[in-house]
């Protein structure tokens, strides 16, 4: 039995990686010594492969909605919640009944200051905002004595004689209070006096009338069939009562007419330094 030897372990060096008889022929292809055992194919020594990291939307998570954060650095742009002071210059006297909220009468400011916003490394950030003009909404509430203004409109000067017209959102404060408390006055009480006192002599004269009212309503009817007749004394007490009685209740429905237009006012002076608070941002020049 012929044995076969086992064969050598294998060189480190070039002949490891490609194989019997490439030592003479390892960095130099087709050198001397390239045919000295049999061609080996150079192994494989390894694989690249393209890894992709984006992948397509899915999962069950909800995207965020973009923001409506306004960023700005212009000068002329007054951010909402800034606050600046001011002169009444046409004031009001605001009715206070229940029809005068849908009627609001307007008034007139006239800025005296830059307006203060935010605190930025104790700093105020300031918009310059003087001498502009603003007109507002006022009404009155007779609850709490006060006058409410709704900005509406504000005339700022530019370079070049020229105007800037913006539509502006807020209040006005006085006091650290929302609305200006102002004096109520009251006409309609002499009103309501005298419509009692016309609806008091109504009421005597319409007393004087029934005794008369009843003598001719009644059944007092004589013998013969005919009716008591009056005398003269009966007759005119009936007619001044009746008189009477009719003209005190008109005169008192009169009254009460004109009494309900003598609605409460409350003032607001001209010339009360007051607070504008602005709700909303608003470019005030070009």
């Amino acid at each position: 039995v012929n044995e076969r030897a086992a064969p050598p372990p294998p060189v480190p060096g070039p002949q490891a990686m490609y194989g019997p008889g490439s030592s003479a022929v390892y960095g130099r292809p087709g050198g001397a010594g390239a045919g000295a055992g049999p061609e080996v194919p150079p192994a494989r020594l390894s694989e690249v492969k393209m890894v992709s990291f984006g992948s397509a939307e899915g999962g069950n998570a909800s995207k965020v909605s973009k923001g409506s954060t306004v960023y700005t650095d212009s000068p002329n742009y007054l951010p909402p919640n800034s606050f600046a002071s001011a002169k009444v210059i046409v004031g009001v006297d605001a009715a206070a009944g229940v029809n005068s909220q849908t009627d609001p009468l307007p008034v007139v400011l006239r800025v005296t200051g830059p307006a203060r916003s935010v605190l930025q490394n104790g700093k105020l950030l300031t918009t310059k905002i003087q001498g502009c003009l603003i007109n507002g909404a006022a009404r009155g509430e007779l609850s709490s004595e006060k006058v409410y203004v709704k900005l509406q409109k504000m005339t700022c000067p530019q370079p070049g004689g020229r105007y800037a017209v913006s539509e502006v959102k807020g209040f006005i404060a006085f006091g650290g209070k929302t609305g200006v408390r102002g004096r109520v006055v009251s006409r309609e009480g002499s009103l309501v006096s005298q419509a009692f006192i016309a609806g008091l002599v109504g009421g005597i004269g319409k007393g004087f009338a029934a005794n008369s009212n009843a003598f001719l309503q009644g059944t007092n009817v004589q013998v013969n069939g005919k009716r008591q007749q009056l005398g003269i004394g009966d007759i005119a007490q009936g007619g001044v009562g009746n008189g009477v009685g009719e003209a005190g209740d008109m005169v008192s429905k009169y009254l009460i007419e004109r009494a309900e237009q003598y609605q409460p006012v409350i003032e607001m002076p001209t010339g009360v330094d007051v607070e504008i608070v602005f709700l909303e941002g608003v470019y005030v020049r070009n």
